[in-house]
Protein backbone atom coordinates (compact mmCIF):
# COMPACT_ATOMS: atom_id res chain seq x y z
CA UNK A 1 0.00 0.00 0.00
CA UNK A 2 1.71 2.97 -0.87
CA UNK A 3 1.48 6.51 1.18
CA UNK A 4 -1.36 8.63 0.28
CA UNK A 5 -3.00 5.37 -0.85
CA UNK A 6 -7.24 5.72 -1.30
CA UNK A 7 -7.51 2.61 1.05
CA UNK A 8 -4.97 4.00 3.72
CA UNK A 9 -6.92 7.42 3.57
CA UNK A 10 -10.48 5.58 4.16
CA UNK A 11 -9.31 2.50 6.17
CA UNK A 12 -7.32 4.63 8.94
CA UNK A 13 -10.76 6.41 10.12
CA UNK A 14 -13.03 3.42 9.43
CA UNK A 15 -10.86 1.09 11.34
CA UNK A 16 -11.25 3.30 15.07
CA UNK A 17 -14.88 3.03 14.99
CA UNK A 18 -15.01 -0.23 15.06
CA UNK A 19 -11.91 -0.45 17.42
CA UNK A 20 -9.91 -2.71 14.77
CA UNK A 21 -6.37 -2.03 13.31
CA UNK A 22 -6.25 -0.45 10.11
CA UNK A 23 -4.23 -3.59 8.88
CA UNK A 24 -7.88 -5.78 10.11
CA UNK A 25 -9.62 -3.71 7.41
CA UNK A 26 -10.13 -5.54 3.82
CA UNK A 27 -10.88 -3.17 0.93
CA UNK A 28 -12.43 -4.06 -2.11
CA UNK A 29 -13.26 -1.55 -4.24
CA UNK A 30 -14.53 -1.39 -7.84
CA UNK A 31 -11.87 -0.53 -10.28
CA UNK A 32 -8.28 1.13 -9.88
CA UNK A 33 -7.31 3.00 -6.00
CA UNK A 34 -4.96 4.95 -7.42
CA UNK A 35 -5.06 8.27 -5.88
CA UNK A 36 -4.28 9.98 -8.75
CA UNK A 37 -7.06 8.57 -10.68
CA UNK A 38 -9.90 10.69 -11.50
CA UNK A 39 -13.77 9.43 -11.38
CA UNK A 40 -16.41 10.81 -12.86
CA UNK A 41 -20.36 10.36 -12.05
CA UNK A 42 -21.11 9.31 -9.00
CA UNK A 43 -18.07 7.58 -8.10
CA UNK A 44 -16.74 4.11 -7.42
CA UNK A 45 -18.29 1.54 -4.96
CA UNK A 46 -16.25 0.04 -2.30
CA UNK A 47 -16.65 -2.41 0.29
CA UNK A 48 -14.96 -2.93 3.91
CA UNK A 49 -14.38 -5.97 5.40
CA UNK A 50 -13.62 -6.01 9.41
CA UNK A 51 -11.95 -8.92 10.86
CA UNK A 52 -12.53 -9.02 14.54
CA UNK A 53 -15.19 -5.96 14.85
CA UNK A 54 -16.13 -4.99 17.98
CA UNK A 55 -19.59 -2.85 16.84
CA UNK A 56 -21.42 -4.04 13.67
CA UNK A 57 -23.77 -1.36 12.74
CA UNK A 58 -23.06 2.44 12.23
CA UNK A 59 -25.05 5.38 12.51
CA UNK A 60 -26.07 8.20 10.06
CA UNK A 61 -23.79 10.72 12.73
CA UNK A 62 -20.65 8.51 13.47
CA UNK A 63 -20.76 7.97 9.17
CA UNK A 64 -20.95 11.71 8.10
CA UNK A 65 -17.78 12.40 10.74
CA UNK A 66 -16.28 9.56 9.31
CA UNK A 67 -16.83 11.14 5.66
CA UNK A 68 -15.89 14.30 6.65
CA UNK A 69 -12.59 13.18 8.34
CA UNK A 70 -11.65 11.39 4.89
CA UNK A 71 -12.58 13.93 3.17
CA UNK A 72 -10.35 16.87 5.16
CA UNK A 73 -7.20 14.19 4.13
CA UNK A 74 -8.12 15.87 0.61
CA UNK A 75 -6.85 12.88 -0.82
CA UNK A 76 -10.02 11.13 -1.60
CA UNK A 77 -13.68 12.14 -1.08
CA UNK A 78 -17.06 9.64 0.48
CA UNK A 79 -20.06 9.80 0.59
CA UNK A 80 -22.96 7.38 1.81
CA UNK A 81 -21.07 5.29 3.89
CA UNK A 82 -23.15 2.76 5.72
CA UNK A 83 -23.39 -0.94 6.88
CA UNK A 84 -24.74 -2.79 5.06
CA UNK A 85 -24.41 -6.76 5.22
CA UNK A 86 -26.76 -8.16 2.78
CA UNK A 87 -25.12 -6.03 0.22
CA UNK A 88 -21.30 -7.35 0.76
CA UNK A 89 -22.91 -10.80 0.64
CA UNK A 90 -24.81 -10.78 -2.75
CA UNK A 91 -21.80 -9.34 -4.01
CA UNK A 92 -19.25 -12.07 -3.11
CA UNK A 93 -22.04 -15.23 -3.32
CA UNK A 94 -23.79 -14.41 -6.66
CA UNK A 95 -21.95 -15.71 -9.20
CA UNK A 96 -21.38 -18.95 -9.30
CA UNK A 97 -18.99 -19.25 -11.86
CA UNK A 98 -16.75 -17.49 -9.53
CA UNK A 99 -17.79 -19.95 -6.14
CA UNK A 100 -15.64 -22.58 -5.81
CA UNK A 101 -16.45 -25.94 -3.59
CA UNK A 102 -14.06 -28.69 -2.82
CA UNK A 103 -15.02 -31.93 -1.17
Amino acid sequence: MSEGSVQESITCHVAPYFDALPSAVTFMSSGREDVDVRCLGRGRPFALEITDATKTTLDSSTAADIERKVCQSRVVSIRDLHCEREWVTDLLFSNPVQAKFVN
